[in-house]
């Protein structure tokens, strides 16, 4: 849903208001994967730390920052590559969360203020965790682009794949506003013709 056949990224109408995800993630150089999505995950941690929500377990903003700056001297085109990632998904979740009515608008932009540098970090569970979760992969439905790192250690369990969880966040945010769309149609509906609509849901 979040890319057209065009391959972009759409809004809830179709209209086109950005790369596709694919094209984004695309530009993160497949050699240097590994040390890229380390030093996405400092940046982020660099404020989740501050807030006692430490990505890695016991590392400090301060330790984040120097890993950050560690690694942006020996590779400077990580800091455009980074951005370009992080504000494709803050267009998006605006797009598809606050647009639709799914996230409310003062929340988006103070979380935005509080986490700068926001990718999604979910944890690895096993198989039987799995089940009660109803987890799944579902990068494949939205890109067709794998990543060396398969998942770095963090606070008491270890992060799935950036690339994957950044899917999973596109999955949830699109499932809620189409829910979210057809409650609301539902709304109307009982809105404009009560009488009808009280005989259809019986």
């Amino acid at each position: 849903v979040s890319q057209s056949r065009y391959n972009k990224l759409v809004d809830k109408s179709g209209n086109v208001i950005g790369d596709s995800l694919k094209d984004v993630v695309s530009k993160v150089p497949k050699e240097k994967a590994t040390s890229f999505w380390n030093y996405m995950l400092n940046l982020h941690n660099i404020d989740r730390a501050r807030e006692g929500k430490n990505v890695f377990s016991g590392v400090t903003s301060e330790q984040s920052q120097n890993t950050v700056n560690k690694l942006l001297k020996e590779n400077p085109e990580f800091e455009k590559i980074g951005k370009s990632i992080t504000d494709w998904i803050t267009k998006f979740r605006k797009a598809w969360g606050v647009d639709t009515g799914v996230l409310d608008e003062d929340i988006f932009n103070e979380l935005n203020k509080t986490y700068k540098n926001y990718i999604p970090t979910n944890r690895v569970f096993t198989e039987i965790e799995k089940v009660g979760r109803g987890a799944n992969n579902v990068s494949g439905k939205f890109i067709d682009l794998n990543t060396p790192i398969k998942r770095a250690t963090g606070s008491e369990r270890d992060i799935n794949d950036p690339i994957e969880n950044i899917a999973q966040l596109l999955n949830r945010i699109v499932r809620a506003a189409k829910n979210n769309e057809v409650g609301q149609d539902l709304l109307n509906a009982v809105r404009e013709n009560p009488k009808n609509m009280s005989i259809v849901t019986g």
